[in-house]
């Protein structure tokens, strides 16, 4: 009876032991799965957005050739000058800035026969007031006679177009028209500043920086001009 009960312990424990060594085995081999799984798997790189792979820095504005003073000779009221640089294209859209009217008048006249309108960047394109007092407004704009050869330009005139008609007035003597870096229109309670005038509009300044400078104005019969600083 005791060598049963012996006999039946020792199948227990050998039960026992036989189970927990294979159990320790199945650990072993399957830590060493994970860790050779570990070391062949290819890490998979995480997509970055563009913005962050490249550092973002100010763009460069791609250089440009300065327009400065232009001259456009437009073939009709709608333009269409020669585009085929970028001065030319820049005329082009200042010229389409112009009041439809004073274009039409300006063709009507056929002082596109003779004339080119003249576009300058230190000041507006055009000067917009009622000059001769008749509450229209009128457009003031700047020309030069055709044509400009060997780099030699013809003095600036300035072309006077009368609201509400097709006429337009040229102002071509240059000491009324003084310098001209700079125009404004002068208002009608200004012009009344100056006694020894009788203007019946609004006038018109010509000036140049720190310089000298000339009003004109409308007196009922023409345009004349008054120095107004040294």
């Amino acid at each position: 009876m005791k060598k049963t009960s012996i006999a039946r312990w020792t199948t227990i424990c050998l039960l026992l032991w036989f189970a927990i060594a294979c159990s320790t085995n199945r650990s072993a081999n399957s830590s060493v799965e994970t860790a050779q799984n570990s070391q062949n798997q290819v890490p998979t790189p995480t997509s970055t957005p563009e913005a962050e792979r490249i550092p973002s820095g100010p763009s460069e504005p791609s250089p440009q050739t300065a327009s400065y003073d232009t001259t456009y000779d437009p073939k009709t009221v709608q333009g269409y000058g020669d585009g085929s640089d970028q001065s030319s294209f820049i005329a082009q859209i200042r010229y389409s800035n112009v009041p439809l009217w004073v274009r039409e008048s300006f063709f009507k006249q056929k002082l596109n026969e003779r004339y080119v309108m003249v576009f300058r960047d230190i000041r507006p394109l055009y000067l917009r007031g009622d000059f001769n007092g008749d509450s229209k407004i009128d457009i003031a704009l700047m020309l030069q006679e055709k044509p400009v050869q060997n780099g030699l330009s013809s003095p600036l005139i300035m072309a006077i177009f009368q609201g509400g008609t097709e006429q337009a007035t040229i102002i071509d003597d240059p000491d009324k028209l003084g310098a001209d870096d700079i125009w404004a229109v002068v208002p009608q309670e200004e012009m009344a500043k100056y006694p020894s005038i009788s203007a019946l509009g609004e006038g018109i300044l010509m000036a140049k920086a720190a310089s000298a400078s000339r009003t004109i104005y409308w007196d009922g019969k023409e345009y004349n001009s008054l120095q107004t600083s040294d």
